[in-house]
C-alpha cells in the first residue's frame, strides 16, 4: 500500500503550515467533538487525562494509521510524544510513585505498631497517618521536613544563646584585659620622662639648693616672709584638693555685634569669615570653608560655648541631639567607638564571619558564606539590635564590616591573646 503524506495544516489567517507540536492537540478536539464520551470525560478526570486516553489507543493502532498517513503522522505522533505526552506521564509517574511510597510508609508503621503492641509495649504511634514516623530506641519520632526544620531551628537558638552568653563574659574579661594592658603601657611611656625629672630635680638641688626651696615654697605657699607662709587657696578638683579657674571676662554688645575675647583664636576667625557676633559662628562653621577652627581642647570648648551664648545644658543637649541626628552617626558613637574602647562585639562579629567562611571552604557540598549572608544572619541581627542601632541596607554595612574587619585583621584582635 503506497503511503499518503498527512496534509500540512495551514493557519487561515496567517497562510502558515501549523507546527507540528499544535496538531495532535487538534486531532484530539476533533475526537471529542465526533465522540462526546470524551467530553464528558474531561468533567471527571480532566483534559490531561483524556488526551492521553486517546493518544494510548493511537499509539495501539500506530502501525496502520503509519501506513495510512505517512510521514507526515510521524512527525506530528513523535513531536506530542516527546513534548506535552511525555512531561505529562512523568509528572503522572512521580505522582503514583509518592503516593505509593507514602502509602508504604504508612503500612510499615502501622505493621510497627502491631508488633510493639503483641509485645507488650503501651506505645501507640501519636501519627499513625504520617508516613515520616519512625520508631528509634523506644520512641517515636517525627523526620518530616517540617518537624526536621523546627529541630534545627531550636538547636540553632539555644547554641546562640550559649554563644551570647560566653560573649558576655569573655567581653568583660576583655575590658579589664585590655585597660590593664594599656595602664602597663602608659607606665612603660612616662618611666623614661619621670625618671629624667627626677634626675632633673637632683641636679638643681645640688647645684641651687636654696633656689630650689624656694620655687617649693612658692608653688604652694603665700605671705611676707617664712613667719607668714600660708595655703595658696583655689577651686576645687576631682581628688579633694582645689583648682584655680580663669574668670571669662564679660564683653558688652554694641548693638547686634560684638566682639569676641582674645587669647582663644575667635577673633582672627571671625575677621577670616566676616562675623559681627561669635553666635554667628554656629552657621559658619557648618559651612565647607567654616571648619577652619581648630578647638584644642575642652577647656577651650568651654570659653567658646560661653561666647555662643550656650550654658552646660544646652551644651549637654545639642551633643545628644546630633550624636542621634542620623543612623550612621549613632552607629558610629555607640557601636564604632565602643569598639576602640575595647568591646569584643565587632570583634567576635569578624570571627564568626571567619569561621562560617571557613566551613563553606571545608565543606564542598555548602555554599560559600558571603559578607551578604552574614548581612543576612541572625547572629548579625542580634548584634545590632543589642546596641540599639538600626541595621543599615546591605551596600553601607559592606562597606563598615570591611572596615571594621581591616581594624581587627591589623591590629591582630581575633588571635589568641599570647600570655606575658
Amino acid at each position: 500500500m503506497v503511503k499518503k503524506p498527512l496534509a500540512k495544516l495551514v493557519d487561515k489567517k496567517t497562510g502558515k503550515a501549523v507546527d507540528p507540536k499544535r496538531i495532535m492537540p487538534i486531532i484530539f478536539n476533533g475526537l471529542r467533538r465526533s465522540y462526546p464520551a470524551y467530553a464528558s470525560m474531561d468533567s471527571v478526570m480532566g483534559e490531561q487525562f483524556t488526551n492521553d486516553v486517546m493518544f494510548s489507543k493511537i499509539t495501539a493502532n500506530y502501525k496502520e494509521l503509519y501506513k495510512q498517513h505517512g510521514d507526515g503522522f510521524k512527525e506530528a505522533y513523535d513531536a506530542y510524544k516527546n513534548g506535552t505526552g511525555a512531561k505529562a506521564r512523568k509528572e503522572m509517574a512521580k505522582s503514583i510513585k509518592g503516593k505509593y511510597l507514602d502509602n508504604k510508609k504508612i503500612d510499615l508503621n502501622k505493621r510497627i505498631n502491631d508488633l510493639i503492641k503483641s509485645a507488650g509495649i503501651d506505645n501507640n504511634n501519636p501519627q499513625p497517618d504520617n508516613p515520616y514516623m519512625m520508631f528509634h530506641d523506644g520512641e517515636w519520632i517525627d523526620n518530616s521536613p517540617k518537624a526536621l526544620a523546627e529541630r534545627i531551628k531550636d538547636e540553632r537558638d539555644k547554641a546562640l544563646k550559649e554563644a551570647k552568653n560566653k560573649e558576655a563574659k569573655d567581653a568583660l574579661k576583655s575590658i579589664a584585659e585590655f585597660t590593664l594592658r594599656i595602664q602597663k603601657e602608659n607606665e612603660k611611656i612616662m618611666k623614661p620622662f619621670n625618671e629624667l625629672k627626677q634626675a632633673s630635680d637632683n641636679i638643681k638641688r645640688r647645684l641651687n639648693p636654696f633656689l630650689f626651696g624656694q620655687q617649693q615654697l612658692s608653688q604652694n605657699y603665700t605671705g611676707h616672709g617664712l613667719l607668714n607662709l600660708k595655703k595658696k587657696d583655689s577651686g576645687n578638683t576631682i581628688l579633694g584638693g582645689r583648682i584655680s579657674r580663669p574668670v571669662i571676662p564679660k564683653i558688652k554688645p554694641d548693638g547686634s555685634k560684638r566682639r569676641a575675647i582674645t587669647g582663644t583664636g575667635l577673633s582672627s576667625y571671625m575677621e577670616r569669615h566676616k562675623l559681627t557676633n561669635p553666635v554667628d559662628i554656629a552657621k559658619t562653621f557648618l559651612t565647607k570653608k567654616g571648619k577652619d577652627y581648630v578647638i584644642t581642647g575642652f577647656g577651650n570648648l568651654r570659653f567658646l560655648c560661653e561666647q555662643m551664648n550656650v550654658s552646660p545644658e544646652e551644651a549637654l543637649l545639642y551633643i545628644c541631639e546630633g550624636m542621634t541626628d542620623t543612623k550612621a552617626r549613632w552607629r558610629n558613637h555607640r557601636l564604632d567607638k565602643e569598639f576602640w574602647r575595647g568591646s569584643q562585639s565587632v570583634v567576635n562579629l569578624v570571627k564568626y564571619y571567619n569561621e562560617q567562611v571557613s566551613a563553606s571552604k571545608a565543606n564542598p557540598s555548602r555554599m560559600t558564606f558571603t559578607i551578604k549572608k552574614l548581612w543576612n544572619s541572625t547572629y548579625c541581627k542580634d548584634l545590632f539590635a543589642e546596641y540599639g542601632v538600626v541595621l543599615p541596607d546591605y551596600t553601607q554595612f559592606s562597606k563598615w564590616f570591611k572596615k571594621m574587619r581591616h581594624h581587627v585583621d591589623v591590629l591582630k584582635l581575633d588571635r589568641p591573646k599570647k600570655n606575658n
